[in-house]
Parts: structure tokens; sequence; C-alpha cells
């Protein structure tokens, strides 16, 4: 019977160390997973404040140097202040959810917020082409982040585009299946 009981004892043991090591493993996962998540999210978020700062700056110097008429760049500064603070909105939200180990999603029509996105970028990007195709309508639930990730997509295009006049084809269609771009 001490045998038998030995045995037990170490059994109980060997399952309760098998058990702690395979919740350890996973919340190394889980974490390494976070701060990956976190990292793009800090490279993301630097990207688009960078973007929607160099552009204050860029109105307060018209101003400064009379370049600019003073209610275009109030307008102007007032528009890209609130973009970083919806920015900041987003993220914050965001933040929450990765740690949370929550998925949240919000319902997008993002044929609206392609066309929204690519009009803004039009407005600030002077001599591109951009084509926009797209339905009517392109329901998606989609990561709160994802106005982000449209407007880096297409700023990126603009940016690292070799013609001599910066041309984007932004083509969005709709399977039964997905939403794509192309």
């Amino acid at each position: 019977t001490a045998g038998a009981t030995v045995g037990v004892v170490a059994g109980e043991y060997d399952r309760r160390r098998l058990t702690a090591k395979t919740e350890l493993e996973s919340e190394k996962r889980r974490t390494r997973n976070l701060n990956e998540r976190l990292t793009v999210l800090n490279r993301i978020l630097r990207h688009d404040i960078r973007n929607d700062v160099n552009l204050i700056q860029g109105y307060a110097e018209m101003l400064k140097e009379g370049e600019l008429d003073v209610e275009e760049g109030a307008d102007g500064i007032l528009q890209k202040s609130g973009e970083v603070i919806a920015l900041s909105d987003r993220a914050r939200k965001f933040e929450r959810v990765l740690r949370s180990g929550e998925s949240q999603t919000e319902l997008i029509d993002l044929a609206e917020m392609v066309e929204d996105h690519v009009g803004d970028i039009q407005d600030r990007y002077v001599g591109v082409d951009i084509s926009v195709r797209t339905p009517d309508a392109a329901q998606v639930e989609a990561s709160p982040f994802v106005h982000s990730a449209i407007s880096n997509v297409i700023e990126n295009a603009i940016e690292h585009n070799d013609n001599p006049t910066a041309t984007v084809d932004v083509d969005l269609s709709v399977t039964d299946y997905r939403v794509g771009r192309s």
C-alpha cells in the first residue's frame, strides 16, 4: 500500500507539474502575441500622429509667413488636431481590447470609408492620381483600427511610388465570403 500511495502522490504531482507547464507556455504565447500587437499599434500611432502633426506644423508655418488665409489655416489645424484626438481615443480603446484578450469589432461600411479616406488624401497630396473602384456598400465587422490601416496603405502607396506622378489604384470588391482589395 505504501508503494501505491507513493505512486498516486507522484502521479498527482506530475499531473500538476504538466498542467502548470502547459498554462505557463500558454501565458507566454499570449504575452508574446500581446507584445507583437502593441508593437504594431505603436508603429501605426507614431506614423499617424507624425503625419497629422506635420500637417499642423505646415499650417502654422504658412499662417506665420502669411502664405495662408487665417480662417483656412485655423480650419486645417482644428481638423488635424481633432483627428489626433480621435486617433488617441481609438488607440486607448484598442489597447483596452488587447489587454482584455477580447476581440472587439464594429460594423463598418468599408466602401464608404475607402471613398472618404481617398477624398481626404487627395486633398492633402497635390498632383497624385488616385483611381477608386468600390461597390455601393461593403459592410464588414472590423477592428476599430481599420481606419488607420486604410489611410496608411494608400499613403504608403503614394510615398513609395516610383512614377514621376504618383498613381494609385484602389479596387475594393465583395464576394459571398469576404471583402478584398487589390
